[in-house]
């Protein structure tokens, strides 16, 4: 358990519980991890598993897996005892006060995206408010858990990752750095093709964070240019990855029952969508390999409704297209594999491929 934090029991069935931080249960005690504990041996299964073969996801061939019937409902009641927020209110949190100044989203599957300012340092912030709705709480546990699993760890690729600047329990909102440069998904709108060398630098940020993420036991599984944040660090542009709320964790994966897929069609592997499959880093390999065609193309590679995509990831080859380079196709390929098997093993062996053929540029 985290120092100094207070936990509910939350009863399982059979002989594994549930343990939750109060804080999301009504109460303003801090600590953000939550974990199993089987009642019978007292033995606590990490919530920041290390790396080891086989992988173990939750999800294995072959393995129906048993949902933990906790009370997300019953969380959630506490949580709704507080007004909505809208533009123009104040969220209070531990490090500080956040005035909401515009609504950059509608509100997607998680919740609502305000850009904001910190009332006594002046500090630029967005604030991602979970509107209230249970599938919002478990994206917010989702990030809440990625986010603290993945600090534990003091990676070196945690650099590329957005950091939270703090969870406020009360509202189910998580406070970020802002960006007015904007989201690379947000510069490929605007019809700006990136050059090769200019992708293999976004693409080398995007695997050390993918490399930390794993590395912590996380999958990302919507990794797409809409969730990578690009910031002036000095003299250069970074690339910043963010939005965990559709990761998957051990324990996170009990929030949901085995078939929900969260993430973005397009930029999604063919074993997103199958139960029978163990989810590995191949998946967020998969995705980034779309999101780096992007890069180059400003397009995606597969268009239509979602169920001809669907399709296409699952069938159709890599299309080639004129604006990749073609050292650039089979690095492309390789990610993009319909096999996880044949994909990059791991994010520092994309980076490697990248960055090896835009030194041939």
């Amino acid at each position: 358990m985290a120092a100094g934090a207070s936990y509910k029991m939350i009863k399982g069935e059979g002989d594994y519980h549930l343990y939750v931080p109060l804080f999301l249960v009504g109460s303003a005690a801090a600590g953000y991890s939550f974990f199993t504990r089987q009642q019978s041996t007292g033995i606590q299964i990490p919530s920041s598993p290390k790396i080891a073969e086989p992988w173990n996801w939750g999800r294995k061939a072959g393995h129906q897996q048993e949902v933990t019937p906790f009370d997300l409902e019953g969380i959630l009641s506490e949580v709704r005892k507080t007004p909505a927020k809208e533009q123009g209110d104040i969220v209070h949190g531990t490090n500080g006060s956040y005035l909401l100044q515009e609504q950059l989203s509608e509100g997607g599957p998680f919740g609502i995206v305000y850009r904001g300012q910190e009332i006594n340092s002046g500090l630029d912030v967005a604030v991602k408010i979970n509107d209230k709705y249970l599938d919002h709480l478990k994206g917010y546990l989702r990030a809440v858990e990625a986010v603290t699993n993945i600090a534990k760890y003091n990676h070196e690729g945690a650099k590329n990752i957005l950091p939270v600047i703090e969870a406020i329990q009360q509202e189910l909102a998580l406070v970020t750095p802002y960006s007015h440069i904007g989201t690379l998904g947000m510069r490929i709108r605007r019809r700006v093709r990136l050059s090769p060398a200019k992708t293999a630098v976004i693409a080398s940020d995007l695997c050390d964070a993918l490399a930390a993420t794993h590395a912590a036991g996380v999958l990302h599984r919507d990794v797409k240019p809409a969730n990578i944040l690009l910031r002036r660090n000095r003299e250069k542009e970074e690339a910043l990855l963010f939005d965990y709320d559709a990761s998957l964790c051990e324990r996170t994966e009990q929030l949901e029952q085995v078939g929900y897929a969260p993430g973005t069609t397009v930029y999604q592997a063919p074993e997103a969508h199958d139960d029978n499959v163990e989810l590995k880093p191949t998946l967020d390999i998969y995705s980034a390999g779309i999101s780096i065609y992007e890069m180059l193309t400003g397009d995606i590679p597969f268009n239509g409704d979602e169920i001809v995509i669907l399709t296409h990831h699952q069938l159709t080859p890599l299309p080639k297209h004129p604006a990749i380079p073609k050292p650039f196709m089979p690095v492309l390929e390789k990610a993009c594999a319909k096999d996880p098997e044949d994909r990059h093993q791991s994010a520092a062996e994309l980076k490697e491929d990248v960055l090896q053929v835009a030194r041939k540029l």
